[in-house]
């Protein structure tokens, strides 16, 4: 199965009313996230997709605009409020109630956490995860609870200045 984690694209710091789970996304977060989705979509062969999202509005607006490239609802995503401000395991565990039948799910998170999981991996990285990356891993056993950082094996990482600027 593949795992995507996505950190949420460049959101706005423009009205301090605001709470932080309500910020949303600023002009250059709503130009990268449509065009990160529809590279995802034209390169890999996504199968059958679930995607989770942490509750914060960027990154529900980030993981709409992966929901529109791949033709779903925005009622397809599950929220789970773990993955904001949670622990880099709170985003293993929120694999434990995907369908055995999905081919990949696309996790919608934030920094720094998700720098620290991949900090974990089987093959680690230790560089940024600036906003709207991806990192695509693969994980080669059932989903269960017993799933483990060295379970995860990073395929590859797309970075928007690089996939979008060449």
């Amino acid at each position: 199965m593949n795992v995507y984690f996505i950190r949420h694209a460049k959101s706005s710091w423009n009205n301090a009313n605001l709470s932080d789970i309500e910020r949303p996304l600023n002009a250059r977060g709503l130009d990268t996230a449509p065009k990160m989705a529809a590279y995802l979509v034209k390169t890999v062969n996504l199968g059958r997709v679930m995607l989770i999202s942490s509750p914060a509005e960027r990154a529900l607006a980030t993981a709409s605009y992966f929901a529109n490239a791949i033709g779903l609802e925005d009622s397809a995503i599950v929220q789970n409020e773990r993955l904001y401000f949670g622990s880099a395991i709170d985003y293993i565990n929120c694999l434990n109630k995907v369908p055995a039948n999905m081919n990949s799910v696309l996790i919608f998170g934030h920094n720094p956490t998700l720098e620290e999981l991949a900090s974990h991996f089987n093959n680690p990285y230790t560089g940024l995860v600036p906003t709207c990356c991806v990192l695509r891993t693969e994980i080669n056993q059932p989903l269960s609870n017993s799933i483990a950082y060295k379970d995860f094996e990073i395929k590859d990482i797309l970075i928007p200045k690089l996939i979008l600027n060449s």
